[in-house]
């Protein structure tokens, strides 16, 4: 039951957090650390981040790639309904964004290993693409509904291993919390904003829509990364 396994998820929380809690260093280890890697005064850094054109073509292309999930937040269950198939079908998809996004995760941190970081961006934040597009078409059929939210759950997880790959490339380890801080905020803003969106539209066909033009010009700004002014640094 439900309940059962809130208190699963509870005990599971809390267990974690008691470890994580047991692994942070001391305040004089910190204060070696920032001192061996070199981090600047908060102020410096800030400095640093903002005028760093690479951090603001993230911070768009991640705004823009984050707005379709809103699907996978808040929605996931209600557009699977409005494709036209049954509750226990929408049940068996929620399952299967969720087996998808496990295996993003482990797919994008095996392609980073072997390919350009901005190449895998690209790739991955575009998958969601041509599952929204899917969404918004006619093919209303079990198999159609369920690639399109794999595309889009393959994303979702890939997330997490692609957008740390990437500030730790081209911003280093000294600002590595900074600058993942501000662009997870922005992530959380862009997935409020997906709500918002829907909201605004009245419909999911134009959610959809919109919803898949900003996808696609997110990832498309992720390939400026490649070019040799914005060149990263070593693995």
């Amino acid at each position: 039951g439900w309940r059962a396994g809130y208190m699963v998820v509870a005990a599971f929380c809390a267990v974690c957090a008691v470890a994580t809690l047991l692994l942070l260093p001391s305040r004089s280890q910190e204060a070696a650390n920032d001192q061996a890697s070199g981090a600047k005064p908060q102020g410096g850094v800030y400095r640093t981040i903002f005028a760093n054109p690479v951090f603001w073509i993230m911070l768009i292309a991640i705004l823009l790639v984050n707005l379709p999930f809103t699907l996978a937040t808040t929605q996931l269950k209600t557009v699977v309904l409005a494709q036209g198939l049954p509750a226990s079908a929408a049940a068996l998809m929620v399952s299967a964004f969720a087996t998808s996004s496990i295996v993003g995760r482990v797919l994008s941190g095996v392609a980073l290993d072997y390919l350009p970081a901005h190449l895998i961006a690209a790739i991955a934040f575009g998958l969601p693409v041509i599952g929204l597009l899917i969404l918004a078409s006619p093919l209303d059929s079990f198999v159609a509904v369920t690639v399109a939210l794999a595309l889009i759950g393959i994303s979702f997880g890939g997330e997490g291993d692609i957008i740390p790959y990437l500030v730790t490339r081209y911003f280093g380890i000294a600002i590595y919390s900074t600058v993942l801080g501000l662009l997870s905020a922005v992530m959380g803003l862009a997935m409020g904003g997906g709500n918002i969106l829907l909201a605004i539209t009245g419909s999911f066909d134009a959610y959809l829509w919109i919803a898949a033009a900003t996808a696609f010009a997110g990832s498309l700004l992720f390939l400026l990364l490649g070019r040799p002014r914005f060149a990263a640094g070593p693995a």
